[in-house]
């Protein structure tokens, strides 16, 4: 079971990795969560779940830096505020995405607009 979680979150890698625009990279995660929810759901109620914790974490980790990459390729910060903030919107991301993924009824594309709206820092102005 282990296996199919690493090629699915693999796939959603692959796929948002090619896609046009960070909604819909967010999008990918989200909608092969909603999809896997069964499988997830049991996998996270084993003795799999830091596994599969850890594969959603370096997926969705590997999936902003590049995003951050094609976005700003000039970024001048440090690499350890870069991996602080790298962090802190992976696990934000991963917990929203397993929380929604929950409801199959949950509209895809809208999260994931809220979702990007959050991390680019458009949603409050603190």
């Amino acid at each position: 079971m282990e296996w199919t979680v690493r090629q699915m979150i693999q796939t959603a890698l692959r796929n948002s990795l090619c896609e046009e625009s960070p909604e819909k990279s967010i999008e990918e995660f989200i909608r092969i969560s909603v999809e896997n929810q069964d499988l997830l759901e049991r996998m996270l109620s084993s003795q799999w779940r830091a596994q599969i914790e850890h594969i959603f974490v370096d997926a969705m980790h590997s999936s902003l830096l590049e995003l951050i990459r094609a976005k700003q390729p000039d970024l001048d910060v440090t690499y350890q505020d870069l991996n602080l903030a790298l962090n802190f919107y992976t696990y934000g991301t991963i917990g929203v995405v397993l929380e929604y993924c929950k409801n199959p009824g949950v509209n895809i594309e809208q999260i994931s607009k809220k979702l990007y709206k959050i991390l680019s820092g458009r949603m409050m102005d603190f």
